[in-house]
């Protein structure tokens, strides 16, 4: 196995401000690294991320020792982490240590994708002055892909991450604002439960991402009136594809001139179709894209739409719309199972603070209509405390729901 490694790559990168805090533990990287020896193994090294520090330390082991790092999600129970570790092992070897991550898909059992650390790590930011400003902050978790390039791009690029514990997204902002991080990424589904908390403005935040959904124009304008000095990116990246690239022009979608035909464009189901430049097969991500003037949309996945009677509606397309009405915080798009219709549009939706359920329901109902053909309209409304996410952060799609 090589030798270039997770653990050569932190010792390059390293700056005074290169630090580890995982709630109460703080750590020095350099001090990390000399505490945490290379370890030679063979074959499959399972990585659970149910302890984040065991989990970064466990990395440092053994890329460039072991074939094949098998990342757990702290989710994973007996019965999917065996079923990965048997995936794993009926893989190739290759040159390099392999980094095997799993999709998030919501059935069947996920799918293992493998990365070379190279791949992961090909578009960090590695200005290790700029990086030693900035303080991370995980809310994902690190064995997801979007949680491993928060990982990899704060402790490559100099920088310090923390890493708040518990269950309570209250108390890990509290941790996150006592370790005043100025640098978070989340899903927009994550960052709409961080805009209803009152304590998020006392972050320092300078850098913000999002990704792992499509994200919405109404979320981006939230955050920048909330945060006007932070400079703020949605990323458009997969475990599958990994990176693919990143907006920074504080509007939802990308810019129509990025299908260039050589490693973006559009399939024949209207699907967002991606290559590297090493690459000579196009990957088909699943995501819809529609190009409106100059400027390309997502619109949900191919395989997400509701059948109304038999028309076909992407969620995606009223919850967007939802969000731009007054008093609502966010809002999920569903299919109730209907015996007549075969689904009737419903949401479940999240109040702003000083509305009310009538006003608000009564406004979304007129405004749709005028927006809307009838089918397309939610048929059934219903208030909710919060929006279930999975634990990758992202909404979880499922139609039946209790309704009132």
């Amino acid at each position: 196995m090589t030798k270039t490694s997770f653990r050569a790559q932190l010792q390059q990168s390293l700056t005074p401000q290169s630090q580890l805090v995982a709630g109460s533990a703080e750590l020095e990287l350099d001090e990390l690294l000399a505490a945490t020896p290379a370890v030679e193994t063979e074959d499959v090294v399972s990585i659970s991320s149910a302890a984040a520090l065991d989990f970064i330390k466990s990395l440092l082991q053994y890329d460039g020792a072991a074939n094949k790092l098998l990342l757990l999600p702290a989710t994973a129970d007996t019965e999917l982490t065996t079923a990965l570790q048997q995936q794993a092992a009926a893989l190739p070897a290759k040159e390099h240590t392999q980094w095997l991550l799993a999709t998030s898909g919501t059935t069947g059992t996920p799918k293992l994708i493998s990365h070379s650390l190279n791949s992961l790590t090909r578009q960090l930011q590695r200005n290790l002055t700029k990086g030693a400003e900035l303080r991370w902050g995980l809310l994902y978790d690190p064995a997801r892909f979007a949680g491993l390039q928060v990982v990899l791009q704060a402790l490559c690029g100099g920088s310090a991450l923390v890493i708040p514990e518990g269950e309570s997204l209250t108390d890990q902002l509290q941790q996150l604002i006592d370790a005043k991080v100025n640098a978070l990424s989340a899903t927009p589904s994550l960052w709409r439960k961080l805009l209803m908390l009152p304590g998020l403005g006392k972050l320092p935040l300078r850098h913000i991402t999002l990704g792992g959904e499509s994200t919405d124009q109404q979320t981006l304008n939230a955050l920048k009136q909330k945060f006007p000095q932070a400079k703020i990116r949605h990323i458009y990246a997969s475990t599958e594809a990994g990176v693919g690239f990143s907006v920074a022009d504080g509007l939802a979608g990308f810019p129509a001139s990025w299908l260039d035909n050589k490693t973006r464009k559009p399939g024949p189901d209207s699907t967002l179709l991606l290559r590297s430049n090493e690459q000579e097969q196009w990957l088909d991500t699943g995501d819809l894209i529609e190009v409106t003037s100059d400027r390309v949309y997502f619109q949900g996945r191919l395989n997400g739409t509701i059948n109304v009677g038999g028309n076909k509606l992407q969620p995606e397309l009223i919850e967007s719309f939802l969000l731009g009405q007054n008093g609502v915080a966010d809002a999920h798009v569903y299919g109730q199972p209907n015996k007549m219709m075969g689904n009737l549009v419903a949401a479940d939706v999240v109040l702003q603070s000083g509305h009310t359920k009538e006003a608000v329901f009564k406004a979304i109902r007129e405004a749709c209509r005028s927006q809307f053909e009838a089918w397309q309209c939610p048929a059934l409304l219903r208030q909710v405390a919060e929006i279930e996410t999975s634990a990758a952060g992202k909404k979880i799609r499922q139609q039946a729901r209790t309704t009132e």
